[in-house]
This record gives C-alpha cells, structure tokens and sequence, in this order.
C-alpha cells in the first residue's frame, strides 16, 4: 500500500475510527474506487487538498509523514459584521442548503450533540437572538469543528447542564474562561462545562417568498 494511503488510514483511525475505503470514501465525499486507487498509486494532489479541506489533516504531513498531523485554520467565526465572510443562501429548505454547500456535514439538533459529540464537523442551526451582539442571529447555521484548540474571542459550542449552547469564548490574562451566551455579560465558564468545537463558517440563509 502506498505510504501516503497508509498515513491516511492512520489518522481516520485515530480521528474518526475509520479504517475502510467505504468509511474513508464516505468521509471525503467520493468513491470507494478512487480509495482503492490511492492504495495503490498515491493520493492526487486533488485528494490531498480535499484531506486537509475536509478533514483537517495536513497535506504536508500527508505527503511527507512530517510536521503535526492536524492543522488549526484561521477561519474561526468571531464577531460578524456586513462585510464579515457570511455565506448568503435564498432557499426554504435548510436540508438543500446544506447539501449544496462545499462542506457536505450533517446539520444535528443541538442536543443531540451532547448525547453523541461527534468526531467530524457539523452544522448547528442557531435557536434564538441572543448573540445579536456579535453578529449572530437565529436561524444561522454554523459550522462546527470539533479538532481545533478554542482560543480567546472564538465562537463555540459547549456542553452545559445537558444543553448544547453556542458562546463567545473570551480568555482573561489569568486564563481564566468567559462565556457570553446572550446580550448581557460574559459569564465565568463552569467547570463541568465542556468546550465540544468551535465555529469556523456561517451561513445565512435568506427565504425566498415570491412566487
């Protein structure tokens, strides 16, 4: 088997507990055969790209074995403005937009995150307005990453008495963890609560009611 398939094995074993080329293929949104391909010559370089796309895993480490497996984007959701990095859909179906979107993950219920955190991104759909302040408003839909390290102003999603809650993480000098859940100001962060990933892409969808 070729050693780059051999890297990739490794780490949806160690991500996601998939080690086929059906659960590899499912993983990426392609064929079982073009898995099966890989093993056999080498994943394209379009296939890298799409490993560290969807996935997270370096197309570097991918292809040489070198540097950290996982890598941390930049792209977190912190405050959203008019000129913020929004995605724009006009559909009445939450389903169809998701489905279409470049990122093909599922969209769960809130808690139905907590009972089963999942180890690859979803989408959450937002319940209320209580993050107006930030630039977030109910019925978006955010990306979750549940492999990046949450840092000071990102945008998460956390375990709290049994709920899936969405909060702006601030991070004092002390470090010491601040939620803001709602307008009012931030909260000091339990300690049973449980950071599950953090927001790396929104989508406001706009409905379309002309006939």
């Amino acid at each position: 088997m070729d050693i780059t398939m051999q890297r990739l094995y490794a780490a949806t074993q160690e991500l996601f507990q998939v080690n086929t080329q059906t659960g590899i293929a499912h993983l990426l949104n392609t064929s079982p055969q073009v898995v099966k391909n890989w093993e056999k010559r080498g994943i394209s370089n379009q296939g890298i790209l799409d490993i560290q796309e969807k996935l997270n895993v370096s197309s570097n480490w991918v292809k040489t074995g070198k540097g950290e497996m996982l890598i941390e984007k930049s792209n977190a959701v912190t405050n959203i403005n008019n000129t913020g990095n929004i995605n724009h859909f006009v559909n009445e179906n939450y389903g169809t937009v998701i489905a279409n979107s470049q990122k093909n993950f599922k969209l769960l219920d809130l808690n139905q995150v907590i009972t089963a955190p999942p180890k690859i991104p979803f989408w959450v759909k937002i319940p209320n307005d209580e993050l107006q302040s930030i630039g977030i408003f109910k019925d978006d839909i955010l990306l979750i990453n549940p492999h990046l390290k949450a840092q000071h102003n990102h945008v998460v999603l956390v375990s709290s008495n049994e709920r899936g809650i969405v909060a702006k993480l601030s991070i004092d000098l002390k470090n010491q963890y601040f939620l803001k859940y709602n307008n009012q100001m931030p909260e000091i962060m339990p300690t049973d609560t449980q950071i599950i990933g953090i927001a790396v892409e929104l989508k406001r969808i706009f409905l379309n009611y002309e006939k």
